[in-house]
């Protein structure tokens, strides 16, 4: 599992999550460093169990951990897909493997096989999509996105194999 935050600016930090906690915060002593005012010295704490889940906690943070709008008030499993909002900085935890399993390798023309076939991740394929500030995506939004790239990038290959290509 991997988290991918944003912050102000086009601001950027991530980390695969493994069984060993990974802090997050302002203070250089955190595995992760947000070095921003709005992000607390010691904000939160992400790891993995040896099953595989993964959880997070709070850190004593001043103005609060959130997991999909709620505010963290002990630790919690989370899961791909899961928005994470601390500070001006907002972003999601997503499953490296499945995102690997999920990619689509066009062919240059000439080469195509005419056996080509979408992977069945790809409809599955968590994407980061950078929010404005004080707004939030709708798992619905995120899950008809994909769909109706998906539904394109058949089309596309159909059309490709009906003119004869």
């Amino acid at each position: 599992m991997r988290l991918e935050l944003h912050g102000p600016e086009d601001q950027k930090a991530g980390a695969t999550i493994t069984g060993a906690p990974l802090s997050v915060g302002r203070d250089l002593t955190n595995d992760l460093v947000i070095p921003e005012r709005t992000v607390s010295r010691h904000q939160c704490r992400v790891w993995m169990e040896a099953d595989g889940r993964v959880f997070i906690e709070d850190a004593e943070s001043r103005y609060g951990t959130f997991v999909n709008g709620h505010l963290l008030q002990e630790p919690r499993a989370i899961r791909s897909g899961d928005d994470i909002r601390f500070g001006d900085w907002e972003g999601r935890v997503f499953d490296e493997a499945l995102a690997a399993q999920s990619t689509v390798e066009l062919q240059p023309l000439g080469e195509i096989t005419g056996e080509s076939t979408l992977p069945p991740a790809a409809t599955r394929k968590t994407r980061l999509i950078k929010l404005r500030r004080g707004t939030r995506s709708s798992p619905v939004y995120v899950v008809a996105l994909a769909f109706a790239a998906a539904l394109a990038a058949a089309l596309i290959v159909f059309l490709l194999l009906d003119s004869g290509f």
